[in-house]
């Protein structure tokens, strides 16, 4: 009997083996996959904003440019510095700020398509996983109804032992230790019931075991993810927000070394930058 109820749980046990190996591989390319989708949005999103920086670096050193050789040739126009702030400075403030609210537009959206996939993976990932439970479930029931029918057996052989034991009817190969065990009726039949109870409880914790298991790593895989974006996006925002200052910085540079350069021609213009 005890053969068999192994037997049984070992084939029930090789029957979910494979269904469930190929619902972890399953996993494993979801998350390949999700990794794949995020590396590939925020490469896009990288390329967009190096094209719009570079963009706007080309369109600072023309005008840059621009200003050097109206300023060179400034003798013979009625440029001033205010003119100068006008025509050069202020458009290049805009073009900063420009930038950089491109680039904070680019990472909300880029946030946005982030949040989408996790949450398309999120979906996936959580069905792979009920479906897990799923095959879960069907084994500990299957294996809840071997243990049933084992302590069935095991009750109705006790019974007819001790029938056979009362009627002195024993038969011959049947040893001491067993005659012993048959000599009180109540505690026998309190161990079997208490063995059963606990082969019981026993399948009962390993099911709830795995389970909460199964249902943390896909809380810790999610939060982990969620975790890596907030903290890209954080540091994207402040490289954002470092780019436009450092910019700002450099236009208030470059134009204090123009006024310091063109000094005599801007000297009766009491107005600052």
């Amino acid at each position: 009997m005890k053969d068999d109820y192994a037997e049984k749980l070992t084939a029930l046990a090789d029957d979910v083996k494979n269904p469930g190996l190929a619902i972890r591989e399953r996993q494993m390319v979801e998350i390949s996959n999700l990794d794949q989708a995020i590396r590939t949005a925020q490469r896009q999103r990288q390329e967009q904003a190096v094209g719009i920086i570079k963009e706007y670096s080309d369109k600072m050193k023309r005008m840059v440019n621009d200003m050097d050789t109206e300023l060179e040739t400034a003798e013979n126009t009625n440029m001033n510095e205010k003119d100068i702030k006008k025509k050069y400075i202020a458009p290049m403030k805009d073009e900063n700020t420009n930038v950089r609210n491109v680039c904070l537009e680019q990472e909300i959206s880029l946030v946005e398509q982030t949040e989408s996939i996790i949450s398309e993976f999120e979906s996936r990932y959580g069905d792979l996983r009920a479906a897990s439970a799923d095959l879960m479930e069907s084994y500990f029931r299957d294996a809840e109804n071997a243990e049933n029918v084992y302590f069935e057996q095991a009750s109705a052989l006790i019974n007819e032992l001790l029938e056979q034991f009362g009627n002195d009817k024993l038969p011959d190969d049947v040893t001491d230790e067993c005659r012993g065990l048959l000599a009180d009726r109540e505690v026998l039949l309190n161990s079997c019931a208490t063995s059963h109870d606990t082969h019981l409880s026993k399948l009962l914790t390993v099911e709830e075991g795995l389970r909460n298991r199964g249902n943390q790593e896909t809380l810790t895989l999610i939060k982990k993810y969620k975790g890596i974006e907030w903290e890209r996006n954080r540091n994207a925002i402040m490289e954002v927000r470092k780019l436009h200052e450092t910019h700002a910085i450099a236009v208030t540079a470059a134009y204090d070394a123009w006024v310091e350069k063109y000094e005599e021609m801007f000297q009766d213009d009491d107005d600052q930058y």
